[in-house]
This record gives structure tokens, C-alpha cells and sequence, in this order.
């Protein structure tokens, strides 16, 4: 008899099936410690700061080519637009309403918002003064690539379910990724890492939207010559065959 069916009272008794026992609580629940638990929530804590400030500087963007596109002389069609319909689309892009305990309605802009976490961004900043600075202005171009690296370090190691885990809920963001690389024995050493096995940095990337679609893959100009050789081989052979029966007549 199984170990786990004289413990358990075989499948049909303490979980009924085998799919039970194998998908329970009671077995998942140890796949990840309170270690790192706590070290996922902070990796999620800091991709969902890179998010924020990429939004805001996607947000800032669009404001700013609104306000360049209603300076006289300019072609494009918000040129064109009344006052009043400029104003509305400042509004939707900068303005988010905020819940209030009165019933009076009250707005926040980002810049406030921006200026009431500025405390804590400096705080950050001071603790990952080594991470390399992010390229905003590469936004602005459709399809481009922006890598923020070393988001997570070393000594914030994520096991194989944390990193399952963190890495499935960036994806979830849309044109959100990230990838991992291992860190030497120097970097190691280098953010007081004990652990014998491997270690990773993690980089999160973004994808601009409005990129180009992929091209289709076009034949190569090798098979293409070949196909254009074959026939005319051919007719080379019929040739030299009749010029050889002539010869021989």
C-alpha cells in the first residue's frame, strides 16, 4: 500500500481524488516562504514605480504635443480645433478625479500628485543610486525599446515560483517584459550574496505602441537564382543534344 494512502486513507478518503491531493492547499501552500514572499511583493513594488513613471512621461507627452500642435503655424489639426475643445482634451489627458468625503467634487493634477511623492522617489533614488537612469525621450518613438536595468538586484532574489509569479504579472501590463541575467562572482560578492546557487539581475523592458507591423519574409536571392537557372539549363542539354545528332547525320 502507498506511504500517502496509509497516512491519508488512500485518495478517496481525506481529498477524495488524486487531483485533489495533488492541487491542494495543504501542498502548494509551502512552494513559497515567507522570505521570499516578502522579496516578490518588493520586486512587484518597484516594477509598479517604473510603470507609474513611464505612464506619467507618456502622459506628459501627449500634453506636450497638444501644445505644440496649437502654436500658430502649425499643421497639424488641432491648429484647427476652438479654444474650448483644446481645453477638454488637456483636461482628459492631465486631469484624474480623486474620491472625496464631502459632496463637493474636487480634481488632482499629476503635477500634484507627482510633487506629494517626491520624498519618497528621493529616497529611492538614494538607496539605487547604481541603477542606470531610465531614457525617457525614447518614448516618443513608436516601437522602440526602453530597458530599465537592474530593477532587481541580487540580494533581492527571487525563487523559481517568485520569479514565475512576478514575471506572469509584468507581462499582464500591456508592452511590459523582463528578463534575467546572472550575476558574477564579483557582483555577488559585491551586494553581500551568500547564496551558493545562481543569482539574477533582472531587467524590465517597455515597448512604445504604434511600432510597424513585421515584415513578411521574402525568398531569399539564392533559391530565387536557382529557380531562374533550372530552365534554362534544360534548354541548354536539348540543344547540344540536337547540335550533336546534326554532327553526326
Amino acid at each position: 500500500m502507498d506511504p500517502m494512502d496509509e497516512i491519508f486513507g488512500g485518495w478517496d478518503g481525506f481529498y477524495g481524488n488524486e487531483d485533489m491531493y495533488l492541487y491542494s492547499h495543504w501542498r502548494s501552500c509551502s512552494e513559497k516562504s515567507d522570505a521570499a514572499k516578502a522579496r516578490e511583493g518588493e520586486a512587484t513594488g518597484k516594477f509598479e514605480e517604473l510603470r507609474k513613471k513611464v505612464e506619467r512621461a507618456m502622459i506628459n507627452n501627449k500634453v506636450h504635443l497638444v501644445h505644440l500642435g496649437c502654436k500658430a503655424g502649425s499643421e497639424s489639426l488641432f491648429e484647427s480645433l476652438p479654444t474650448v475643445s483644446i481645453d477638454h482634451i488637456l483636461d482628459f489627458v492631465r486631469v484624474k478625479p480623486v474620491p472625496h468625503d464631502s459632496n463637493s467634487t474636487s480634481t488632482s493634477t499629476r503635477p500634484a500628485a507627482a510633487a506629494r511623492r517626491q520624498p519618497a522617489a528621493a529616497a529611492a533614488s538614494l538607496e539605487d543610486d547604481d541603477d542606470e537612469e531610465l531614457d525617457l525621450d525614447q518614448l516618443y518613438i513608436p516601437g522602440n525599446k526602453i530597458e530599465a536595468k537592474n530593477l532587481i538586484k541580487p540580494n533581492c532574489h527571487l525563487t523559481g515560483p517568485s520569479w514565475r509569479d512576478f514575471s506572469r504579472a509584468v507581462r499582464a501590463h500591456e508592452g511590459w517584459n523582463v528578463k534575467r541575467r546572472v550575476a558574477t562572482a564579483a557582483q555577488k560578492k559585491a551586494y553581500k550574496e551568500t547564496r551558493q546557487g545562481k543569482v539574477y539581475f533582472i531587467d524590465a523592458i517597455y515597448t512604445v505602441p504604434g511600432g510597424a507591423a513585421p515584415k513578411k519574409k521574402k525568398a531569399s536571392t539564392k533559391t530565387m537564382a536557382v529557380d531562374a537557372k533550372l530552365p534554362a539549363k534544360k534548354k541548354q542539354k536539348k540543344t547540344h543534344k540536337k547540335k550533336e545528332t546534326q554532327k553526326k547525320e
